[in-house]
């Protein structure tokens, strides 16, 4: 075919004969020695002496229609009146994209673009989205909460997946063997009572979701200057709430009571974002402790500044959540970092809370109505009081493993149903409360599962203990002690609030934890020396 001379010439000329050219010698360099090479040899061999290869040899009527010389002359001139535009437009486009990569190699944007990347991206997200994401439900729809789950997921899998390939080793803290027993536990419990697998998954999600959150901060090894930045941002984020919450006091805005009628000095409880006041309190009570540690310990003036005005907003919000359980555990933070750092703070503690008497009268109306005969008939009746003691009369039913996860007085028992509910004369959809974290975890999981569940917390206290005396960086000596002051206050306000289960609680609870545990891990092998 001769006459396709030019056309031949033509395409061996053009850029896309170039780039087949290069692509079809590189692949048969991949190719070379490989499994899919050697599978190809062997079939292009048995192609060779087939039927159908014999077929293609012959002479048949198409090859006689394009070896013509007019159909040749044809396909040559339309070929030579395409390619020149198409080179100059290909050669545009080729000029653009080298341009564009040049610039963007080079810009703001790309490195932003990197940086969504990165672990640190993923935990800030989670961290500013979920104290706020009750309150964008009000403007987004509510698929939005399955944001959090997809961060968790996403960033977990790549940690793992980057360990299997070897770019990454993995930095066991010594919370992973208590967690590790917790979920034991409640598979055990699930299996013994035949819980279904969906609540099964469910009632260990509501309380081990955010471990996710305290394995990805501790795996990613964020360096101390970025966890500082991390702890003050929070603290910054804290305030916004806490400012939030009190223009919600100011302005009249009209929030939950959430109170008996009875206590007619309540008129209204602040929630800045929260879905109720008691969370909000528990949210608080997570972020207050640092701020003081921070406020009373020898670090630089501005930090002492930062951390005095982050108390001074967020007080008066826990004050005006009037979460009694909050309150009490707030006090008992402050009696632990009097203890670890300055006795001086139980004396500021000592004057605020006559300060506090003075200046919110109420707030002793809110505490000693929780000790007055009527409130304590009713709660033994049909209150809190009475749902602990049917708490106990369940678990007795399993003293060891209790009823199952999810199957008492949670928001799982409220979605699927509690069987356990017909131990106490109650309807298996009756929604029923318990309002206490300690007594679902005794109906849920029995004596054993509750061993297991205050295993976690006590072993965080004592590996931050022992990095406070290790630790010469005043900062995090300081964090450290905010940390085991908060861990151990939201304990104490789970006795009276199921806290682990939402979100914006159980999230920092386990951040809090991970940002200590990723240093004293570090700390304890020499890694960070």
């Amino acid at each position: 075919m001769k006459d396709f001379g030019a056309f031949d010439g033509i395409a061996r000329s053009s850029s896309a004969f170039r780039i087949g050219e290069r692509f079809d010698q590189e692949s048969e360099i991949a190719l070379a020695g490989s499994l899919t090479g050697r599978m190809l040899d062997a079939f292009a061999r048995l192609l060779a002496g087939s039927a159908i290869a014999r077929y293609l040899k012959r002479e048949t009527a198409y090859r006689s229609i394009l070896s013509s010389s007019f159909v040749a002359r044809l396909l040559t001139a339309l070929f030579e009146a395409l390619h020149r535009p198409v080179a100059r437009v290909a050669s545009l486009i080729d000029g653009s994209f080298t341009g564009w990569r040049r610039i963007w190699a080079g810009s703001r944007v790309s490195d932003y673009w990197r940086y969504l990347y990165r672990f640190e991206t993923g935990v800030v997200f989670l961290a500013l989205f979920i104290p706020v994401e009750l309150y964008l439900f009000q403007f987004l729809p509510r698929t939005v909460k399955y944001l959090v789950e997809l961060g968790l997921f996403v960033m977990t899998g790549v940690l793992f997946l980057s360990a299997l390939a070897g770019r990454r080793r993995f930095f066991w803290t010594e919370l992973e063997l208590p967690v590790s027993a917790f979920a034991v536990v409640a598979l055990l419990s699930a299996v013994v009572n035949g819980v279904p697998l969906i609540i099964t998954i469910a009632g260990i999600r509501a309380l081990l979701q955010f471990y996710l959150l305290y394995f990805i901060v501790v795996q990613a090894s964020f360096d101390r200057v970025w966890l500082k930045r991390l702890v003050l941002g929070l603290l910054g984020f804290a305030v916004l709430l806490a400012l939030f919450g009190l223009t919600q006091k100011l302005t009249g805005v009209k929030t939950p009571i959430m109170v008996d009628i009875r206590e007619t000095t309540i008129k209204g409880r602040i929630i800045s974002t929260f879905a109720n006041p008691n969370n909000f309190g528990g949210f608080l009570l997570l972020m207050l402790p640092g701020a003081i540690a921070l406020f009373v310990t020898r670090v630089k003036a501005g930090l002492r500044f930062f951390a005095g005005f982050a108390v001074l907003a967020m007080l008066p919000a826990l004050i005006f959540t009037y979460s009694r359980g909050a309150w009490i555990g707030f006090g008992a933070a402050l009696v632990i970092l009097s203890i670890l750092l300055d006795r001086r703070i139980l004396v500021g503690l000592a004057l605020a809370v006559v300060a506090l008497f003075v200046l919110v009268p109420n707030v002793i109306d809110r505490l000693a109505f929780a000790l007055s005969t009527s409130y304590i008939k009713t709660s033994i009746e049909a209150g809190r009081l009475f749902y602990w003691q049917k708490a106990l009369d369940i678990m007795m039913t399993n003293p060891l493993l209790g009823v199952g996860p999810g199957r008492f007085g949670g928001a799982v028992a409220a979605v699927f149903g509690a069987p356990a509910n017909a131990l106490i004369g109650l309807a298996p959809n009756y929604k029923l409360w318990v309002d206490s974290q300690i007594f679902q975890v005794i109906a849920e999981l029995g004596m054993l599962g509750l061993a297991v569940f205050f295993w976690v917390p006590l072993t965080f206290v004592k590996n931050a203990i022992a990095f406070m005396k290790r630790e010469e960086d005043p900062f995090w000596r300081a964090y450290a002690a905010g940390a085991i002051a908060s861990i151990t206050g939201i304990l104490i306000q789970g006795v009276v609030v199921g806290v682990w289960e939402t979100h914006q609680i159980s999230a920092f609870f386990w951040l809090t934890m991970a940002i200590v545990m990723s240093l004293a891990i570090r700390v304890s092998s020499g890694a960070d020396a």
